[in-house]
Parts: structure tokens; C-alpha cells; sequence
């Protein structure tokens, strides 16, 4: 039978359908689509394997799965390219120690160029702690104590005694500037 739509295409295929009484319905076999595993290699040729189930058994004389159920394919078949190795910057200044935070300081580095191609990973730290060092206070360099007197430079009509002393250096940062040697 032939069915003629009003517009398209006609519909082809019977209508109806019968079967004798008492027989069962013809079912044919039915399998699943493919599901396939991961590749085995990331580039150069690699397999997976593919594999499907029966989602329905052939019964009352249908026809029955002759299909295979399980398949080995190639895959990632593109070259690989050269390994390329992690490549980090350089760790940038310490940071975090001032007059006011005395605790920890840091540093961080980033990853300019990724692994690629089976090439070495990035496994080093991008982050770095460590203490601050102790708080030390600037000292300004001061003047020693006087050396005892010389003896008389004359031993007549005259003559000069005299003494001298020393400057202790500036540390930590201290000032050392003529108008503090007073």
C-alpha cells in the first residue's frame, strides 16, 4: 500500500502486519553502539580497543548477532613532535619582611614553557617560604674613649701633651657622617 501525503515525499511499507495464532514475535538481534577504551599511546600510534554489547537476543526465529563484539583500532596515529622539557622563570625577590612583619617572607616562579610530548614535568615548587631573618637595629659609629695623656713633648720652655681616640665602625646599616663624631 502506498499512502500519497498531501505534500512530500509518499510513505512506503505495508500498514499492517499478521502472524499466525499462537506464534511468538520475531525478534531480531540488536547491539549496542560502540564504546571505545582510551588511546594506549598520546601520539605515534597507538590502540584502543572498542566493544559493544547485545541489547536484545534473537528469538522467534529472528536473525541472530554474527556481528563481533569486540575490536582493536589504531588511534593518535599523528607523529609525535619533539619532547619538550618544564621550563620555569626565575624566582622573583623576596617578599614579605619589612620594619612592621617580621614573620615569613616569599618568592614565586611560574612555568614558561609546559611538558609537551612525553617531555619532563613541571614537578618543582612555584612557591617559596622562609623566615624573616631577626630584627637587627642600625648602630651609628661613635667615638672610643680618650687614650691617656703623652708624656710633655719639651722638657723645657714649652712642649705639648697629647692624647688620641678612636672611632667605633657603624653597623646594621648605621650612619657614620663627621657631624656625629662629636
Amino acid at each position: 500500500i502506498k499512502v500519497e501525503p498531501l505534500n512530500g515525499k509518499p510513505c512506503d511499507g505495508s500498514l499492517n502486519q499478521t502472524m499466525p495464532c499462537g506464534a511468538s514475535s520475531v525478534v531480531d538481534c540488536k547491539l549496542s553502539d560502540w564504546a571505545a577504551t582510551d588511546c594506549s599511546l598520546p601520539c605515534g600510534g597507538g590502540h584502543s580497543v572498542e566493544s559493544r554489547k547485545i541489547v536484545n537476543h534473537a528469538s522467534g526465529g529472528g536473525k541472530p548477532c554474527n556481528d563481533i563484539l569486540m575490536r582493536t583500532v589504531l588511534c593518535n596515529t599523528k607523529p609525535c613532535g619533539k619532547k619538550v622539557d618544564c621550563v620555569l622563570s626565575a624566582w622573583s625577590p623576596w617578599e614579605g619582611c619589612s620594619a612592621e612583619t617580621t614573620t615569613q617572607k616569599s618568592r614565586v616562579r611560574s612555568v614558561k614553557v609546559p611538558a609537551a610530548e612525553g617531555g619532563k614535568a613541571c614537578n618543582d615548587a612555584l612557591k617559596e617560604t622562609a623566615p624573616c631573618p631577626s630584627r637587627i637595629t642600625a648602630v651609628d659609629c661613635k667615638l672610643k674613649d680618650w687614650s691617656a695623656w703623652s708624656n710633655c713633648s719639651a722638657t723645657c720652655g714649652g712642649g705639648q701633651h697629647s692624647r688620641t681616640r678612636q672611632v667605633e665602625p657603624a653597623l646594621f646599616g648605621g650612619e657614620c657622617s663627621p657631624g656625629r663624631l662629636k
